[in-house]
């Protein structure tokens, strides 16, 4: 990318939702509610990237509110609502129920568990960087965000391990014409004895229908995260491969450190 250069003044929306973190507000003795968001400004010279040219926008902005409602002592229903650009959507609408202490259930429009950051890539402030790392991205289209079906999630009380599951279909929210059929998908995170090393691993396959032709989609991810006390390093890789008709593969690659 020739003579890049990007000029972001980061603004968290506060207000009353927020103090020096994310704060509730209560609306019931049972519904909770949420907020966080951002605003930015995104310049480029000689090229077009994230809907900015060399004129700037302020369009690298967005917000959402989320609510919480205990419905059991075992079960939660989540609702977010997100605006991003022109664009307003339900980013994820979903029931969980925890089984025990190491096992949970969800139902619904899920954030679909994938890498590291993926479950909250909308999150600025919980980011190192300023823009989202490229495997996450939507112009890379390497890795979907969200799902309508169920999860389950393993989490080990001893060995630092943790497993999600999940069946069901992808949410296109860009509408591009394509119509994913079936999914199916895991992830594997491991807390390795060295202190603040962390390894996971990713993978999801889904049927897809484009211009009336069906095909596949394979999406497999390694990654590693390090946190020592005073600095953080991520590594990641995102492999993705179309299979349709008979057709040769197509692979793509991104890695990342921060």
């Amino acid at each position: 990318m020739k003579n890049f250069r990007k000029i972001m003044l980061s603004l968290s929306v506060l207000s009353s939702l927020w103090a020096s973190s994310v704060s509730a507000v209560e609306l019931s003795k049972h519904i909770q509610f949420y907020g966080y968001g951002h605003a930015g400004y995104l310049r480029t010279d000689n090229n077009t990237f994230l809907k900015a040219d060399n004129n700037g926008t302020w369009n690298y902005n967005d917000i959402a509110l989320l609510f919480v409602g205990n419905v059991h002592e075992k079960s939660k229903v989540w609702l977010q609502l997100y605006h991003i650009y022109d664009d307003n959507r339900v980013d994820w609408a979903f029931v969980d129920y925890t089984v025990n202490n190491t096992s949970t259930l969800k139902l619904g429009q899920i954030k679909l568990p994938f890498g590291l950051h993926n479950d909250y890539r909308d999150v600025e402030y919980l980011r190192l960087s300023t823009l989202k790392p490229f495997l996450y991205q939507d112009v890379s289209e390497i890795v979907a965000e969200a799902y309508r079906g169920i999860g389950y999630t393993y989490q080990s009380n001893f060995e630092g391990l943790s497993i999600d599951l999940y069946a069901g279909q992808i949410v296109d929210f860009e509408e591009g014409g394509e119509d994913y059929k079936e999914l199916i998908g895991a992830r594997a995170s491991y807390n390795t004895p060295m202190s603040g090393l962390k390894l996971m691993t990713s993978i999801y396959h889904s049927g897809l229908e484009e211009s009336g032709e069906s095909g596949k989609i394979r999406t497999l991810s390694f990654s590693a995260s390090y946190h020592p006390d005073k600095f953080s390093q991520y590594a990641q890789s995102g492999h993705k491969i179309y299979f349709q008709g008979e057709d040769c593969p197509l692979s793509l690659l991104t890695l990342m450190k921060t």
